[in-house]
């Protein structure tokens, strides 16, 4: 790297760090008075996963200077605290937040499938939640569903024919360097 470009980046890094961080120990602004023949307020906002506004501060180590070690400062505390589970490599706060989300998104799932009164998109969200877990009617149907692709794929016989039953297979929006992005 240059030696113009690296002070430039660490500029813009600090400049980033300093904006953001800036807005992180703002008190709340006093709540608006709202006229009394005015429609009922809004349901509050579900409380936050972490910290007091979404980020747990309690992570930070502050008795390391944080221009001397950006890292322990940010995530001292976290790394002396927290246990990486066995079956992780690594472990942090998107992780909680992810695992709540699996959390929450499947006992929405069983909701919607053991909710025999349902309609419209709840309906349809519970059956193919009940569909998909279905293994004992999975299994009992074989591969009679997926019968036409084995016969294609059964089929191939040389490299054109492949190329052609492969590049049928993919969408443009599906990320083949990464499985797990399906948000492309």
């Amino acid at each position: 790297m240059s030696k113009l470009r690296r002070p430039t980046l660490m500029l813009a890094i600090a400049a980033s760090l300093s904006l953001g961080l800036s807005a992180c120990d703002r008190e709340p602004a006093a709540p608006v008075a709202t006229a009394p023949d005015s429609p009922a307020a809004a349901p509050a906002a579900p409380k936050p996963q972490l910290g007091s506004f979404g980020f747990d501060a309690t992570g930070m180590d502050r008795s390391v200077a944080a221009g001397d070690d950006f890292f322990g400062f940010a995530n001292g505390s976290w790394v002396k605290n927290t246990e990486i589970p066995a079956d992780r490599s690594s472990y942090g706060s998107f992780n909680v937040i992810a695992e709540k989300t699996l959390a929450d998104t499947r006992a929405i799932l069983e909701g919607a499938a053991a909710d025999t009164k349902a309609s419209g998109e709840a309906k349809l969200i519970g059956d193919y939640y009940a569909a998909f877990m279905d293994e004992a009617g999975i299994e009992s149907r074989g591969v009679a569903a997926v019968k036409p692709e084995l016969d294609a794929i059964g089929g191939i016989a040389d490299k054109a024919a492949l190329a052609t039953t492969l590049g049928g297979t993919l969408r443009a929006d599906v990320d083949l360097l990464n499985a797990t992005n399906f948000y492309t």
